[in-house]
């Protein structure tokens, strides 16, 4: 198994070429503000197609669901976290206005809406 870690700071245009050969890539998400992980799950996922795990690692639980949204596929919560029910953070929205990996935002509501109509 490959598995690359990614900080932060690191330029993950630079794995582009090799995505092919990695299985796991883990971003940190060590600090609670600083949001380029997003970024960097997004592009893995959502741009380049990335096919293995995505894994948000030393995980805020208020930042669960952003990072499923983001493209994360999986998570590990840092230790003050451990125990508590990461359900509701994961799951908190049920729906969103953008789509995202975990959300077709409001296109499946105003989809539901135009059927509706059309009888």
């Amino acid at each position: 198994m490959n598995t690359v870690r990614v900080e932060p700071a690191d330029d993950v245009y630079l794995l582009r070429d090799k995505l092919s050969e990695i299985d796991t890539i883990e971003l940190n998400f060590e600090n609670f503000d600083d949001g380029r992980g997003y970024t960097q799950a997004y592009l893995l996922n959502s741009r380049w197609g990335f096919k293995g795990e995505i894994i948000g690692i030393n995980a805020h639980i208020d930042q669960l669901q952003f990072m499923i949204r983001s493209g994360c596929t999986g998570y590990k919560l840092q230790e003050q976290y451990k125990g508590l029910d990461e359900k509701d953070y994961a799951d908190g929205f049920s729906i969103c206005y953008q789509a995202a990996p975990n959300n077709s935002g409001l296109t499946e509501v105003f989809n539901e809406r135009d059927t509706d109509n059309t009888e």
